[in-house]
């Protein structure tokens, strides 16, 4: 897994600008009803579908998606979330999903709270029929500056780590200027708005890893 968020139950609780990659199963894992979470600015490219989420008994409530890349490699399309999600308006644990990048295209597989699984070919789809993504972009390649995201992760989880992958966003990214504002979050944002995912283009990267420890005798 990628960032398990099983169970969370009240939170809040955060994941931000985290890069994800190559994870052997799901890039988050949202099993056991949680509620109360925050999953902001990340990026996760993954052999397969882009976001996959399964265990259709539960469900999901009071959710906020927001500033995420989302790649993956597969037909079966950008998004299979088979866990119910709360999408009436009118509660006040719904969620929340928009101002993500999806690749590929689509297509979106939905189960609605009256356990009914809705597919959309494309993005357009699912803004016109639901709450979700009304925002959200349709990446198309280049993504990323030095990554091609056509050509699949490491054959097999089990060997040994890549070096890491340069996630910066290229010049001409779809993803570039295309996120929702989040004060105390990306208030530091170069140009005409946030970028989506982990990293923001022009600004410096985020050190990610061990820490060298400076000793002063």
């Amino acid at each position: 897994m990628g960032l398990s968020f099983q169970p969370i139950w009240g939170g809040p609780a955060y994941a931000i600008r985290n890069v994800i990659y190559n994870v052997a199963n799901r890039v988050y894992k949202l099993n056991n009803d949680p509620t109360g979470f925050y999953i902001l600015h990340n990026t996760s490219v993954v052999s397969g579908i882009a976001m996959l989420q399964p265990s259709p008994s539960g469900r999901i409530d009071n959710m906020k998606f927001f500033n995420n890349v989302l790649v993956g490699n597969s037909r079966q399309g950008a998004l299979v979330l088979q866990t119910r999600l709360t999408m009436n308006p009118k509660r006040a644990n719904v969620n929340a999903m928009d101002y993500n990048g999806w690749y590929p295209e689509g297509p979106f597989t939905y189960l609605t709270g009256t356990f009914r699984r809705e597919v959309y070919p494309v993005l357009a789809f699912v803004r016109q029929d639901t709450p979700l993504e009304h925002h959200s972009v349709a990446l198309k390649t280049p993504i990323f500056e030095t990554f091609d995201p056509a050509l699949p992760p490491v054959a097999s989880q089990r060997a040994p780590l890549p070096a890491p992958q340069d996630f910066t966003l290229h010049n001409r990214s779809s993803a570039i200027d295309a996120g929702r504002l989040l004060p105390n979050i990306n208030d530091d944002f170069v140009g005409k708005g946030p970028e989506l995912g982990a990293q923001e283009r022009g600004r410096p990267m985020p050190f990610y890893g061990v820490r060298p420890e400076t000793v002063t005798r």
